[in-house]
């Protein structure tokens, strides 16, 4: 198999050999391949991909190859293309946090320089209290310590069946979402954070977050929306999120980066 890749004006000839393959959709996922590159124009002439199974992916003409994170790149090209989760926007796993009978769950992944944007998913977080609510605060110092000073703003808006409402508050202890009903297990808590530009010391720290849960205070399923600020310009490094009482039961929250460019 001989492909052509034009990387600026260098052309790269790829000669692989495959040793085997598998169509889904269409598409061919080649299981582990070496490839040889020889490029004109390239400021290195000639180079060898060792390539392992299952870790990376590049495009050639139409095409789909397994290929290394470690990939060579030729004449500035990278030959392995966009792997999956580190280019284009794509989120990065950076932690998972498993709730079981758990007072707390706390994350330092937000301090991770790689990224600007963090989106944490909450999947199934059942509350153990009945009638609690679920917080998060941000820490300054790496976890040691988290802020429950009255610098946390928010702007809410809730819908149910039939009706909504709105609120805000700009002296509040934490960020979260309230009167969470836990007395039957098949109503979690399932949602996603995002948080912006935690380590800037030029402006406040926003979130944007969305939720679907039930209300003890509606007797309903509810949707909640919630912008959220961080009303200091030092950099946050950590998050925790907890309840109002009792802790969590069960349940995961997610922590992705999301890649720049």
């Amino acid at each position: 198999m001989t492909k052509k890749l034009l990387a600026g004006l260098a052309i790269i000839v790829l000669v692989g050999m495959l040793a085997g393959s598998t169509t889904i959709n269409g598409d061919r996922i080649v299981h582990d391949l070496t490839i040889t590159g020889t490029c004109t124009g390239c400021s290195s002439a000639n180079a060898v991909l060792a390539v392992s199974p299952g870790v990376g992916i590049a495009h050639f003409a139409g095409s789909t190859q397994t290929v290394t994170s470690s990939a060579v790149a030729l004449g500035g090209a990278d030959v392995s293309g966009v792997l999956p989760g580190a280019k284009g926007g794509s989120r990065v796993l950076l932690d998972t946090l498993t709730a079981s009978s758990s007072s707390t769950l706390s994350s330092t992944c937000i301090g991770n320089s790689s990224y600007d944007q963090f989106e944490f998913r909450l999947v199934d977080l059942l509350h153990a209290t009945n009638a609690t609510n679920m917080l998060w605060r941000y820490s300054t110092d790496g976890g040691m310590n988290y802020d429950s000073s009255g610098i946390y703003e928010n702007v809410n808006q809730n819908w149910w069946v039939g009706s909504n409402n709105a609120g805000s508050s700009s002296t509040d202890t934490s960020l979260g979402i309230g009167n969470v009903y836990a007395s039957d297990a098949h109503y979690p808590i399932s949602g996603s954070i995002y948080i912006y530009a935690p380590a800037s010391t030029a402006s406040y720290k926003q979130s944007v977050s969305e939720f679907s849960y039930r209300a003890t205070s509606v007797s309903a399923s509810i949707f909640t929306k919630l912008i959220g600020w961080y009303r200091s310009t030092t950099a946050i490094n950590a998050i925790q999120f907890s309840t109002s009482s009792g802790g969590f039961t069960s349940g995961v929250i997610y922590c992705y980066g999301i890649a720049k460019t």
